[in-house]
């Protein structure tokens, strides 16, 4: 029974993984398709959180906005971190900066983020191994994002600092999320609604013709990916997976996100991957499999 449970358990966690890949990995090429094409940022936000909060409307009607037995504090970081900001700024970097490139930096910024955050605010200590790979994700984060901020000319230096913003607070949203008490299901529709207050006002003051005017094509891929997949099966896959697996573990899920990106954005998009973007790729991948804990003795 023992081994039937233990296989049962790795089973569950090569899914739960797995899932978050694919719907990273998916979210972050249909969003730079987007924004490149015949929507805006404002545009893709809406649908990434209204849809979503109509969905859940039931969980969060019956919680409220603010569910009993979390603190105002604590659920402002989650909404900061998993919420509207988080959706801004990753989705406004992607209009300035390749799919590839989105990947590697938030796939990167995020576990180092999440580690530091982990261990003073929640006490975690990270084994020896596991901190060479996130010396390698800053290593690799420095070779991609420095030569941009230095040669200024083809603007890309924006989107990268808003992808290193992006998993910035995508980390308050992990560390916040793991104290707060509130169900996977319960975070995914509190999140959403707060969201959709916030972008609500935004995209009617900027105005809504581009979204009007775009391709039907265009705004129902955008629905099911912006809205449903990522909107609601992946900060829900997300908030399961740092129930069972950790903060830490649950951060460096998205090891096999930046070289999927690349290789679908290169088929999807067109969008090839120049030497120095490979290098802190593969430099990404190798650290986060480390920061993982997945080469540590005792690693489950």
């Amino acid at each position: 029974m023992a081994a039937m449970s233990t296989r049962a358990s790795r089973l569950s966690a090569g899914l739960a993984f797995a899932g978050i890949i694919a719907l990273a990995a998916g979210w972050q090429i249909v969003t730079r398709l987007g924004v490149t094409t015949t929507l805006g940022p404002l545009d893709l936000a809406l649908l990434r959180y209204c849809v979503p909060a109509l969905v859940l409307a039931p969980l969060w009607w019956r919680s409220g906005l603010i569910p009993a037995g979390i603190g105002r504090r604590r659920l402002a970081l989650i909404v900061l971190g998993g919420g509207a900001p988080f959706g801004l700024l990753a989705i406004s970097g992607a209009q300035l900066a390749p799919a590839a490139d989105m990947a590697t930096i938030m796939s990167g910024a995020m576990p180092l983020a999440v580690a530091i955050l982990a261990a003073l605010v929640l006490g975690e200590r990270a084994s020896r191994r596991r901190w060479v790979g996130f010396l390698v994700i800053a290593l690799a984060l420095a070779t991609l994002i420095g030569p941009t901020l230095l040669d200024r000319a083809d603007g890309s230096w924006r989107g990268h600092l808003l992808f290193l913003a992006g998993g910035l607070v995508w980390a308050v949203y992990t560390i916040a999320y793991r104290g707060s008490g509130l169900t996977p299901w319960a975070a995914a529709g509190v999140v959403s609604a707060w969201s959709a207050l916030i972008i609500l006002p935004l995209w009617l003051w900027t105005g809504p013709a581009r979204l009007l005017a775009a391709p039907l094509a265009d705004i129902a891929l955008q629905v099911l990916w912006q809205g449903v997949l990522a909107g609601v099966g992946g900060l829900w896959l997300y908030g399961v997976t740092i129930l069972a697996f950790g903060a830490s573990r649950a951060a460096v899920s998205g090891a096999l996100v930046p070289p999927t990106v690349a290789l679908g954005a290169w088929l999807i998009l067109g969008e090839t991957v120049d030497a120095l973007t490979l290098a802190a790729l593969i430099g990404v991948t190798i650290g986060v499999a480390f920061a993982s804990g997945a080469f540590d003795r005792r690693s489950h």
